[in-house]
């Protein structure tokens, strides 16, 4: 049989080495694709929320979108700090009506897919509106 080895290497600079940078575990609300808002419902496969009295919507995907719980205060916080989330519930985009009360403060992340459309993948929401 073989010698497995270990290299004990990574590429990269490790933790106090210089030039090392921590894992970002933060995402800053208000950058490319991160929007905080008020739902508003779901309809047709789309989420509509109210952001600063603008009714926006964004196309869910078609098979699962990520619903996360964090004890922050939604209506004012800067950023999703990940090292907060309690809890995550991957749902069909259908039952997210189900989980979100209108009104309710949320962030929302979207991205481009393939095609060019700007889906929304995840939805933060305040513990204390979570229902999960």
């Amino acid at each position: 049989m073989g010698k497995v080895e270990e290299s004990g290497t990574d590429e990269g600079p490790q933790k106090g080495d210089i030039g090392y940078r921590e894992p970002v575990r933060t995402v800053k609300i208000g950058t490319s694709g991160v929007t905080r808002a008020a739902f508003e419902k779901v309809e047709a496969g789309s989420i509509f929320i109210n952001e600063n009295g603008d009714s926006i919507s964004y196309q869910m995907p078609s098979d699962e979108v990520a619903v996360l719980c964090t004890p922050q205060d939604l209506t004012s916080a800067t950023e999703v700090d990940y090292d907060q989330v309690s809890k995550v519930t991957v749902v069909a985009p259908g039952s997210v009506a189900e989980l979100i009360q209108p009104d309710t403060a949320i962030v929302v992340f979207a991205q481009a897919d393939n095609s060019g459309v700007t889906r929304a993948h995840t939805i933060a929401m305040g513990e204390d509106a979570c229902s999960l």
